[in-house]
This record gives C-alpha cells, structure tokens and sequence, in this order.
C-alpha cells in the first residue's frame, strides 16, 4: 500500500512535514486510518463545513487532504467552490512552529 510507502518516506527525515493532494479514497478508508496515525488532517482543525471535493461541479466526496504533523500550526483552512478542474481545492494556510513539541491539532485559536 503506497500509504506505508509515504509513511517510510516522511520518518527519514526530521522536523515538521506536509503531506497533501488526491487520496482518491474515502474518509473511512484504510489508507486514511495509517495516514492518521502519524498526520493530522488540517480539515479536523479547521472550520470546515462541507469536506466534499469530487466532483467540482457537484461535490459528494471529500477525496482531497492535507496532513500535517507536529510542530505545524493550521491558521486557517478553506475548499472554495470554484471549479479549477474536476476537484475543488482544498486550500490552508499554515506556520511552522520554532518548538517541534507543540502537538499537532493545533489550531491558532488554541493559544
């Protein structure tokens, strides 16, 4: 599974990472459950209503993430509808924090 692939990659270097793009898998999936265990979707951190990215027209499927992992602040996070291609943009602004042991999840409203 290319997720324990991505995992491997990301434990070979040190400090905070983002992982982002099309999954093309639900939010239930197994490749999203090895994922989590070391990211953090900045769509639980953000205030986001409606997750759904496919298809852009008429979007039912939230397919479209972006991981981080600690010592990563999520300011803010938005999909905007505005059709770019067959999937909405999930779009976040984010801080690197200068302490690594900041626990991800946080938000900037956290303190």
């Amino acid at each position: 599974m290319q997720a324990y692939d991505l995992l491997e990659i990301a434990r070979s270097s040190s400090g905070p990472k983002v992982l982002m793009g099309d999954f093309n898998t639900i939010s239930n999936s197994k490749v999203l459950s090895v994922v989590s265990k070391e990211f953090k979707d900045v769509l639980d951190l953000g205030d986001v209503c409606n997750r759904s990215t496919y298809p852009s027209f008429l979007p039912i499927l939230s397919l479209d993430r972006i991981f981080v992992t600690q010592g990563i602040l999520v300011n803010c996070v938005d999909i905007p509808r505005m059709v770019l291609s067959d999937h909405l943009p999930v779009v976040a602004e984010l801080s690197i924090l200068r302490t690594p042991h900041v626990p991800s999840g946080h938000t900037k409203n956290d303190g």
